[in-house]
């Protein structure tokens, strides 16, 4: 199993590696600037974790931990190493440790991509919710983005 590690700073020799990663795989509306970045990480419940195989960056799960659940906000593998099953150990290995119920959000079933990213969660448990949700855009003047909350609860 790939090694995980914590990043908790712009300054982690490991951030150039996960930024490029996350700015990459997100649109602009989905993803915060680096001044925001930098004043996440000073948040207590606020948690990125990344995961390096032979010293090479695999991905990265950044999420919050709230009293009641956790919220997966961003979720990426290395483009380089997609389809090669990284994405499944890498989040079922945090999902082991993770506080349950956990929620994370994806785009809308429209095309081909967006089913796949959602029979990807189903196959590891997540259920669809019936709530609407819209996240506000991480910039000024773009609009929010509409979003699924997909969760998962662990059974007893």
């Amino acid at each position: 199993m790939p090694k995980k590690i914590r990043i908790d700073s712009t300054t982690h020799p490991r951030f150039a590696e996960f930024w490029s990663i996350y700015e990459h795989s997100f649109p602009l509306c989905e993803r915060r600037d680096l001044s925001h970045q930098k004043t996440i990480f000073q948040n207590q419940t606020y948690c990125l974790e990344a995961w390096l195989k032979d010293d090479q960056f695999i991905g990265f799960i950044g999420w919050w931990s709230h009293p009641h659940f956790a919220y997966v906000e961003h979720y990426a593998i290395n483009p380089n190493l997609k389809s090669k099953g990284y994405g499944t150990r890498l989040l079922q290995d945090w999902m082991k440790t993770a506080p349950t119920p956990i929620v994370l959000e994806i785009e809308p079933l429209t095309d081909e991509t967006t089913r796949r990213r959602f029979k990807f969660y189903q196959k590891l448990s997540f259920v669809k919710t019936p709530f609407q949700h819209q996240h506000p855009s991480y910039h000024p003047g773009l609009p929010p983005v509409d979003l699924n909350l997909l969760s998962y609860t662990v059974e007893i």
